[in-house]
């Protein structure tokens, strides 16, 4: 291959790939931040995390026997952090939780898989404390 055919295969796949993050963010709605997890933006920005969206929502369309099911999922905000997105879940209760238990592990990934994020982060409001969930599969 020439110089030309590398240069030109370059451009496409940037192209590609600026294409595919556009589509992948345009599928996530969500409105602006207000002063609702006023607390919890403020921590998330301690810790460097930018705050994209307030209650991100992924439209989604389940079929049962061809009769269609739509639904929403939400999450509490969308933040981005070193160029990777997240989806951000605030716990205002003092109450302990463990995010490796079965409930929170099944929950927090769904919630990757259907924002099609790097990971998720827990915002205790009441502890103070920020908590990066990441999931290799």
């Amino acid at each position: 291959m020439s110089m030309k055919d590398w240069i030109l295969l370059g451009v496409l796949l940037v192209a590609a790939l600026w294409w595919w993050l556009r589509q992948r963010r345009r599928k996530i709605q969500g409105g602006k931040v207000g002063s609702v997890h006023k607390k919890a933006v403020q921590l998330l920005e301690a810790a460097g995390y930018e705050v994209l969206k307030a209650t991100p929502t992924v439209n989604v369309r389940m079929e049962i026997d061809g009769q269609p099911y739509p639904f929403a999922i939400k999450s509490d905000l969308l933040v981005k952090r070193g160029g990777r997105l997240f989806v951000a879940h605030v716990r205002k209760e003092a109450k302990a939780i463990r995010l490796h238990s079965k409930v929170w592990r099944e929950r927090l990934l769904r919630d990757a898989l259907v924002f099609r994020v790097s990971g998720v982060v827990m915002i205790h409001v009441e502890k103070e404390k920020v908590q990066e969930v990441c999931f290799h599969l």
